[in-house]
């Protein structure tokens, strides 16, 4: 199984589905974002019964999007504040239950055998979201910005759910001042207030679960 080791930078804003019409629409989104793609992706997080991947601040996932499935392993960098660092640890994968075994305790950047869980993971939540991401370049600097709308969902009940209506700004290429100096300016022009919680955190508030 390939390995793809990558480090996400990313800003989350949580917009109304008005406050988002109102950014797509401006000259000032127009003037600067390409279209890239819309497409809608199902992931479903995966851990114990005991959450002792939630205890260790890492999350596991498939997403299924297009007939393409992708594992992925998600291990935040330092306490999250407003911008949002992680590492991500992606591959391909056939089945829908998670796949542990090729992953190798030395290539993680947390001291923890992932190992110990294969086979023992159960999915605990399922998001599907709808997402639409434009591209914004200056000066060999890159920007993708999504606008994901959906629902998050437990597993065990349906109807236990929250919605999904937000906006991230993730840093493709160049430095993260480039990032935080664009979304200042976003900020400034619509009012953005930046949120925090990522999916799983939400998720995981779902089951009750800190």
């Amino acid at each position: 199984m390939d390995f793809d080791h990558s480090v996400e930078i990313e800003l989350k804003f949580k917009l109304s589905n008005k406050e988002i019409d109102h950014l797509v629409s401006s000259s000032f989104f127009q003037e600067r974002f390409v279209f890239s793609f819309k497409k809608t992706n199902t992931t479903t997080y995966y851990d114990t019964s005991s959450f002792d991947l939630r205890k260790n601040k890492i999350a596991i996932r498939i997403r299924e999007s297009e007939g393409y499935k992708e594992q992925t392993i998600k291990i935040p960098i330092g306490k999250i504040d407003t911008i949002q660092k992680c590492h991500e640890i992606s591959s391909p994968i056939e089945s829908s239950e998670p796949d542990l075994s090729a992953i190798k305790k030395e290539t993680l950047p947390v001291e923890i055998d992932l190992n110990q869980y294969n086979g023992s993971l159960k999915p605990i939540f399922i998001t599907s979201i709808e997402r639409t991401q434009w591209v914004y370049s200056e000066n060999g600097q890159t920007l993708f910005l999504c606008i994901d709308k959906g629902k998050i969902r437990t597993t065990g009940n349906a109807e236990l759910s929250i919605d999904v209506s937000e906006l991230e700004i993730e840093l493709a290429s160049g430095e993260e001042s480039f990032l935080i100096s664009f979304s200042k300016d976003l900020v400034l022009n619509y009012g953005l207030t930046s949120f925090n919680k990522t999916k799983a955190d939400r998720g995981y508030s779902l089951i009750g679960v800190a």
